[in-house]
């Protein structure tokens, strides 16, 4: 693991002046970071790291904490920025200004997931694979996985297909086969912040009980990840990925915080 070297004591000092004079979006952020549903992370204000100054990290998980103005229209900056920070081992995450703003829910729920979230998100661009979105499209949040599914699909990437699947746990297991790497993107019910992500490396790990919905279905999701691992027919690499959902109700359109955290998974799956 590589690491940055200590920060100067100009960095110190722009940090201590910056947390002086905070904008509207980063006192809501600090707000939100220092709330019960953070209480067993520690997160600093204005953290200097080499010649940066970050608005918002929690060092014990070497996540930072960005909120964006208008002034980041031009990324260049940033990306040459979080590729530093990515090497170092950091995450990154971007918020904008209006976002943290107007719904500060779905942002809660994009850390929390961000925090609780092992493994990482896989890169549907690292060879041939198989994402599957699961769910149903006309029950509000329980939509998550087709969506998903749709959006990437109309990118192309190459040696990925892509399936929208209603998730019975039979034919999940023969549509998946063939493939040794599998990304299932899926909504979850297990009372977290709605918006939260979270993902399991379920080749080398059980899901947890009653996390997905079955929807109709006796033998779903988690049924057939089980006996697929029991008659050793599960892909070597398989990562279920879920967004809290709030609302499984009859009806079209995501809540707030699940599109934003909708929006975010996109980024992860789909970064180069």
């Amino acid at each position: 693991m590589s690491f940055m070297p200590r920060c100067s004591n100009s960095m110190t000092k722009m940090a201590r002046r910056l947390r002086t004079d905070p904008t509207e979006a980063e006192r809501a952020l600090w707000r939100l970071l220092r709330g019960e549903a953070f209480a067993g992370w520690k997160f600093r204000r204005q953290h200097p790291v080499e010649r940066y100054v970050l608005d918002f990290a929690c060092a014990s998980e070497k996540l930072a904490i960005e909120a964006d103005g208008g002034q980041h229209c031009d990324s260049g900056h940033d990306e040459e920025r979080d590729a530093l920070l990515s090497a170092a081992g950091w995450r990154v995450l971007r918020f904008w200004n209006n976002h943290i703003l107007g719904n500060a829910e779905g942002v809660a729920g994009i850390i929390l997931g961000a925090l609780q979230q092992s493994p990482p998100l896989p890169r549907l661009h690292q060879g041939r694979a198989l994402l599957i979105g699961v769910g149903h499209p006309f029950r509000h949040d329980d939509a998550v996985g087709p969506l998903v599914a749709e959006a990437v699909a109309k990118l192309n990437l190459p040696d990925l297909s892509v399936l929208d699947h209603h998730g019975e746990g039979t034919d999940l297991m023969a549509r998946w086969q063939g493939y040794d790497r599998v990304v299932l993107v899926d909504a979850s019910c297990s009372g977290a912040v709605p918006g939260t992500v979270t993902a399991w490396d379920v080749a080398k790990q059980d899901l947890p009980a009653g996390m997905l919905p079955k929807g109709s279905h006796v033998f779903g999701v988690a049924e057939g990840i089980a006996m697929a691992r029991l008659l050793g027919r599960l892909p070597k690499s398989f990562t279920v990925v879920a967004i809290e959902g709030r609302d499984f109700t009859a009806g079209l359109g995501l809540t707030p915080e699940v599109e934003a955290a909708v929006e975010w998974v996109m980024a992860q799956l789909t970064a180069p």
